[in-house]
């Protein structure tokens, strides 16, 4: 993970999830991403995994 960003698809394969689920949560959590090369920081990153 490089400069506390993380992408949408690293996270889903580290999940063994699909991209669309992950972008799912985002939307849920209100976390803004448009596709699966999105990044976004690793403290969101960490309330998806919650």
């Amino acid at each position: 993970m490089n400069n506390g960003k993380v992408r949408i698809y690293e996270l889903s394969k580290e999940l063994n999830l699909e991209n669309k689920d992950i972008l799912d949560i985002c939307e849920r959590l209100n976390i803004a991403v448009k596709s699966h090369s999105s990044t976004i920081a690793e403290s969101e990153a960490e309330r998806i995994k919650a």
